[in-house]
């Protein structure tokens, strides 16, 4: 008896064949895995620390102490009658562990501080702004929402 060749692959097969051996690996190694949210100190670029918000006083800092106290707003308004200042922190971590090892995603809040200066150049009031993220994954409120609300807040359009 002659023994038959064996039948040759295409190559759509052979794609299909290594995306099963991908899922297999990929499932197995996602077998055993843990998501979980872990609580972390508050850490980000840009911060603007408590005691510096604390230390600008309404009817006492001027224009010019803010600007020395933390630096260049990103925004300015009204012939800079009102600057805003945003950051970025992370307040945990999304930590993945599986059979294969592990990562982390931060959990981020975005953070604003609208000032508004009266005609003399003194602070006349100011507030901090959060918007936290769903999930911890980044999807804020969109820019323009954002600055509609500080806006609101400030008396003004921006």
């Amino acid at each position: 008896m002659r023994a038959r060749p064996a039948p040759q692959r295409t190559a759509g097969a052979r794609r299909r064949a290594a995306a099963r051996v991908v899922i297999v690996l990929l499932a197995a190694s996602l077998g055993g895995c843990v998501f979980l949210p872990v609580p972390t100190p508050k850490h980000g670029f840009g911060m603007i620390a408590p005691q510096t918000v604390a230390a600008i006083k309404p009817g006492a800092t001027t224009r010019l102490d803010v600007l020395f106290l933390l630096g260049e707003p990103r925004s300015r308004f009204e012939a800079d009658r009102a600057f805003v200042y945003e950051w970025q922190e992370a307040h945990g971590e999304w930590i993945l562990l599986t059979a294969g090892g592990g990562g982390g995603l931060p959990i981020p809040s975005l953070r604003a501080l609208a000032i508004r200066f009266g005609a003399d150049g003194r602070v006349e009031r100011l507030r901090q702004f959060g918007w936290s993220s769903r999930m911890g994954f980044k999807s804020f409120p969109k820019e323009d929402a954002r600055e509609r609300e500080i806006a609101d807040w400030l008396g003004g359009a921006p």
